[in-house]
């Protein structure tokens, strides 16, 4: 993998530009409205994704397609003529707006906002990454496990069947063979989800996530070690306070629930709103 540097201040910033950066990406819908109508319009999104990985050289590496929001993961081009990361997105934005828009008879942006993308640092944040985004329907309680829910790429990986996705790519942080690599992949995504798990395990398991998604991203924020633990332990300093404020405001645009970023910085429900 890449080793990348740093994230990116969501909305705030120019998005930062890495060739072959591996980014993890979310589009909300305006006001948290729906972007799919129906199975069409996921099929059509896929089908655009697909399309637009031979034209503008990237590798489509996971995807998740809820009601209302889409996450991604994808891997940019090396090559000087790949196309960088806004890009990829204005052009995937752009013409799915255009499709729904025709489609259902309305004006103006389907989005609420700037998309939020964050660079994948190492490994073992692309690898917790990838559970976070296959647990992501059984979070909502759309579905009791991973490979359930039809519109994330992890069934399709899981069984080897037809997906945008580049299986091979995605495949080969498991392992050099293909099939074993498939299995690998398998176990670590699903653990003991094959097994009955009950609604507090779940939850339990949810919570870990989070956590280690807030964590990841205070992280990204490149901190010295000793503000970080102040952020977590709900100083209020006044050294801490701008580094604190940024990151909460960082952790609601990436779609994280206030009462989740207060307990990881050990602040009251009514602080952090």
């Amino acid at each position: 993998m890449v080793l990348l540097y740093r994230i990116s201040v969501v909305g705030r910033k120019p998005r930062e530009i890495v060739p072959g950066g591996i980014y993890y990406l979310i589009q909300r819908g305006n006001n948290k409205s729906f972007i799919y109508a129906d199975a069409n319009d996921k099929h059509y999104f896929l089908t655009l994704l697909s399309e637009l990985q031979d034209i503008q050289d990237f590798s489509l590496l996971f995807h998740v397609l809820m009601d209302n929001h889409y996450h991604l993961a994808l891997q940019t081009g090396t090559n000087p003529d790949s196309a960088p990361i806004n890009q990829i997105m204005h052009q995937l934005n752009i013409t799915y707006s255009r499709y729904y828009n025709k489609l259902y008879s309305r004006v103006n942006t389907i989005y609420g906002g700037r998309y939020t993308s964050k660079l994948i640092l190492d490994d073992q944040h692309f690898y917790r990454l990838l559970r976070y985004l296959a647990y992501n329907p059984v979070s909502a309680g759309m579905v009791s496990y991973p490979a359930e829910y039809r519109w994330s790429s992890h069934a399709a990986i899981r069984n080897d069947l037809p997906t945008p996705v580049n299986k091979q790519k995605i495949l080969s942080y498991f392992g050099k063979d293909y099939n074993q690599a498939r299995k690998r992949y398998t176990a670590y995504i699903e653990e003991n989800s094959l097994q009955e798990i009950s609604r507090e395990e779940l939850q339990k398991k949810d919570n870990r996530y989070i956590s280690e998604y807030l964590n990841y991203l205070l992280e990204s924020m490149q901190l010295s070690e000793s503000v970080m633990r102040m952020i977590r332990s709900g100083q209020c300093s006044p050294v801490i306070r701008k580094q604190r404020d940024l990151f909460i405001i960082q952790a609601i645009d990436a779609g994280y629930r206030r009462k989740d970023i207060a307990a990881f910085v050990s602040l009251s429900y009514e602080a952090v709103r």
